[in-house]
């Protein structure tokens, strides 16, 4: 693999400790290499010459940290119970949406205008509309008449029945 390839994964993270280990031997070890590389070898360099030591008991003190915040940190909700949270506040916001879509929006189309210019000719057709609904009405009734009064048979006929 080409010097160039590995350095690109390698300063992606993406090498492997054997791509850095070529890259670490290629750097040491070349006298010459190319103007353009001379700021990597420069790097491999100065980190092949760094000891690096931990400190002593980090360990113990990266444990004890991630055990307190483990004990600070409260339980988790589960997967399902979050999913309805997300879905109702989504619900919530697309109805307040569509509630403000509607309360703002102004009244489209034409206005309702008068449809007669002659008062006595808009008189004379809501007297037709309304004896209409009067006979309409009336006629209702009848049937509600006639209905109230086979009720009252039928209530006669179990009465009968019922009190022998």
């Amino acid at each position: 693999m080409k010097i160039r390839q590995l350095l690109k994964k390698f300063y992606e993270g993406r090498s492997t400790p054997e791509e850095e280990r070529a890259l670490r031997d290629y750097f040491l070890s070349a006298l010459e290499t190319d103007a353009s590389l001379q700021t990597d070898k420069e790097i491999f360099r100065a980190l092949a010459g760094a000891e690096v030591r931990m400190p002593e008991g980090l360990s113990l003190r990266l444990e004890n940290t991630l055990e307190q915040l483990a004990a600070a940190t409260p339980a988790r909700k589960s997967a399902r119970r979050t999913w309805l949270h997300a879905a109702a506040s989504v619900a919530a916001v697309a109805l307040l949406c569509i509630g403000l879509f509607f309360a703002t929006r102004e009244p489209s189309g034409r206005q309702r205008a008068d449809t007669f210019d002659d008062p006595q000719e808009a008189a004379m057709v809501a007297g037709k509309a309304l004896a209409f609904m009067s006979g309409e009405l009336n006629r209702g009734l009848n049937r509600v008449a006639e209905a109230d009064t086979e009720i009252e048979k039928i209530n006669q006929i179990v009465s009968k029945y019922f009190n022998e």
